[in-house]
């Protein structure tokens, strides 16, 4: 690869599109400063969707389609078709934003409030952690898992073993 020899200043990662140790640490260290097994993307309990009220925009949004409509499924060729598409996508985005911002904020209110949980349940009897299953389709690869996550207390005595009688 040939560059300018008046350049005072050479990236290689920058023409092949790679990432440079430090921004690969800092990712790597973001991702185990901030997981937490517990917590998914979806995290809100269905009771929370059941008790949350309307939202009057969108209700009011559904009515002015259903009105459009008139009673019929299909709206093709009618003189309100424009007005009835459009409807119906702004009601998805705002149905979308609104199921973003509740699980925004309870994911917000957990990771606030789960330090404080933990600290009180430290006394109590503390709540059972589950490990994931591993299930895997590739019998070698649930065999090497099995081994790698099931090591014995002794695996330097049994490795010492092993090389003598090699």
């Amino acid at each position: 690869m040939r560059h300018d020899p008046k350049w005072v200043t050479f990236n290689s990662n920058v023409v092949f599109d790679e990432p440079t140790k430090d921004s690969l640490l800092v990712m790597l260290s973001y991702i185990g400063l901030m997981r937490d097994p517990r917590a998914s993307k979806d995290m809100v309990p269905d009771e929370v969707w059941e008790l949350l009220p309307p939202d009057p925009v969108i209700k009011a949004m559904k009515a002015e389609r259903a009105r459009l409509k008139g009673g019929r499924y299909r709206i093709k060729g009618s003189e309100h078709e424009g007005r009835i598409r459009e409807l119906t996508k702004l009601i998805a985005t705002k149905e979308q934003q609104l199921k973003t911002a509740v699980q925004r904020d309870y994911r917000k209110d957990y990771f606030y409030n789960r330090p404080t949980w933990d600290m009180e349940a430290d006394g109590e009897e503390e709540e059972e952690y589950v490990e994931p299953a591993v299930d895997l389709q590739i019998p070698e690869r649930a065999q090497l898992a099995e081994i790698l996550c099931n090591q014995p207390d002794n695996l330097r005595a049994i490795c010492w073993r092993l090389k003598r009688r090699c």
